[in-house]
């Protein structure tokens, strides 16, 4: 189970690195407080493409933290505000990405 404290560093750092972004606060807000895990899937893939949701499936382990970032991650990029890639990506395609990334 979650402390108060570290659902309020997840949202601290969801407020910092959105530059206070609403939507992004509702999305987290809905998953966080979902009480079903389904629901929690549904709001998920509903945000994201179907590679990156494969890709969040796949992540999903046994730590309720750990899965809580995860989330985060996938909202942040989701609304433009952090850029992952993976390593064996070209120049262009990086470029490509971060050149969409919002100024926090």
């Amino acid at each position: 189970m979650l402390t108060e404290e570290q659902l309020q560093d997840i949202f601290e750092l969801a407020d910092l690195m959105s530059n206070g972004d609403r939507e992004l606060f509702l999305q987290l807000r809905d998953v966080v407080f979902a009480s079903d895990p389904n629901q929690i899937l549904d709001s998920i893939e509903r945000i994201l493409e179907p590679d990156s949701f494969d890709d969040f499936l796949d992540r999903v382990g046994e730590s309720e933290k750990g899965n809580l970032w995860l989330i985060l991650i996938k909202l942040l990029e989701h609304f433009n505000y952090i850029c992952v890639r993976d390593y064996k990506d070209n120049l262009e395609d990086f470029i490509y990405f971060f050149d969409r990334l919002h100024q926090v």
